[in-house]
């Protein structure tokens, strides 16, 4: 799916609906625009006005929350816990948890791509109120998916994972934005992902992570075939040809080798193509 300035405010509004039904909201702005509903377009327009730069911008969503003292002083960030609560835990193609801060502004947040494209930056100010009730135990991030195997799979991985998916489309947009030292550092960074997923893997075969000598392993990510994918890097100039071809190798590397270490983990190369062509459509559609 493109992403244009209807698409996001539909999006926005969707989520918006979904943070006002939460009790422990008490304040919600976009930018700087405070906004008083799910309904208030007026506002809501103003505040995506400022985020809005194409079709790969995205949103800066800040809410203020009221946390019993069990949820304040709990685990943090609140909604890594507390992940249904948001209402798009079954559509999240990448997010990344950002921790609480230990300063007065008492900040922590999250970094989500949906699998429709659109992108959220949703800062969390927390404050503690002895009468706030605490949030209710059915909302916990649900766990049977996190279960720990005798595969090299568990929860640490799975969020990994999804912090990889989510550094993916940051360095599409990066590439696409012709910000090409950004997005070959990011690049590099998921390609090096897939180098710790097969030494995670040569470990778990040889039972130990002690290694004078290695075994002249082949690198995953260069004997991957990229040819079927030319069409996404085989344009613009040489630079961009090449850091597209790196991103290609990098994740279908990583969704191939995380794919054989886990029968839990559901490939996201599709999605990921999916959203390149469409972010691609949406830049060409605003130029």
């Amino acid at each position: 799916m493109s992403m244009n300035k209807e698409i996001m405010e539909q999006n926005a509004k969707n989520f918006l609906s979904t943070l006002f039904s939460l009790p422990e909201i008490e304040k919600v702005a976009i930018k700087d625009i405070v906004i008083s509903s799910g309904s208030d377009t007026d506002s809501i327009r103003k505040g995506l006005s400022l985020c809005y730069h194409d079709g790969l911008s995205d949103v800066d969503i800040s809410i203020w929350l009221c946390l019993s003292p069990e949820d304040f002083h709990g685990s943090t960030p609140l909604y890594k816990k507390y992940l249904p609560r948001l209402g798009f835990e079954h559509n999240i193609f990448g997010i990344l948890f950002q921790g609480r801060n230990n300063n007065d502004e008492c900040k922590e947040g999250l970094r989500i791509c949906l699998t429709s494209g659109f992108r959220i930056d949703l800062t969390c100010y927390a404050r503690c109120d002895l009468n706030a009730a605490p949030l209710p135990e059915s909302d916990l991030r649900k766990t049977d998916e996190l279960k720990k195997t005798q595969h090299i799979w568990n929860d640490w991985d799975l969020d990994h994972a999804n912090s990889f998916w989510f550094t993916t489309i940051h360095a599409l947009t990066k590439l696409f934005r012709n910000d090409y030292l950004i997005a070959d550092h990011l690049t590099h960074m998921l390609l090096m992902e897939g180098l710790v997923l097969q030494m995670k893997t040569r470990d778990n075969t040889y039972q130990t992570n002690f290694h004078r000598y290695g075994y002249s392993e082949s690198l995953e990510y260069l004997q991957i075939d990229i040819a079927p994918y030319e069409k996404y890097w085989n344009k613009k100039d040489t630079t961009f040809s090449h850091i597209a071809q790196n991103l290609c190798r990098a994740v279908l590397a990583y969704d191939e080798l995380v794919d054989n270490a886990s029968p839990e983990y559901q490939k996201k190369c599709d999605q990921f193509f999916t959203l390149w062509e469409g972010y691609q459509v949406s830049l060409d559609v605003s130029q």
